[in-house]
């Protein structure tokens, strides 16, 4: 007897979830708010945010893409996210996320066409330190809407940034 084979898309599926858990925890949140006339959660910006990368910083790539181009790279989200091995990228303190390490890049992907290189270590996208799974996740957010991208990356013992501009 022959067995049938099930094809499951993990992209896809990891992809669907992370958008219905958002979805829930924005409706909870608004519930929550209009039941207890108070917010959950309390955001310090001294904890959100970073100054934008130094300006003194090597520059290891900088693109200009159109706005087509960038809509077409994010176009299919299984695409995206097969197309590189993307993991946390723990401190010294081994607890604590610093950042996001790119692996296993795909020749004609986005991240080649940005300027990432295997290994390189996403610090911060323009003021946001990628410091947890959600500002990860937000990454691809901000990719597909802001105009003006500045990557912190380290790079084998360098620090810099790649510039992405969007017209």
């Amino acid at each position: 007897m022959e067995k049938k084979k099930r094809f499951i898309d993990i992209p896809l599926i990891a992809a669907i979830a992370v958008c219905l858990g958002t979805g829930a925890y924005f409706a909870y949140k608004k519930f929550y708010e209009e039941k207890t006339g108070q917010s959950d959660i309390t955001v310090s910006t001294a904890e959100t945010s970073a100054p934008l990368p130094s300006k003194n910083l090597k520059v290891f790539n900088s693109i200009t893409i159109t706005r087509a181009a960038l809509d077409d790279e994010f176009s299919d989200l299984t695409k995206v996210m097969m197309s590189a091995h993307v993991i946390p990228q723990k401190a010294e303190d081994g607890e604590t996320i610093e950042g996001i390490k790119i692996s296993d890049i795909q020749h004609d992907s986005f991240w080649t066409k940005f300027g990432f290189q295997n290994e390189d270590i996403i610090l911060q996208l323009n003021e946001d330190l990628i410091d947890s799974a959600e500002s990860a996740v937000n990454l691809y957010a901000t990719l597909k809407s802001a105009n003006t991208f500045k990557f912190k990356i380290i790079r084998g013992t360098e620090t810099g940034v790649l510039e992405i501009k969007v017209n």
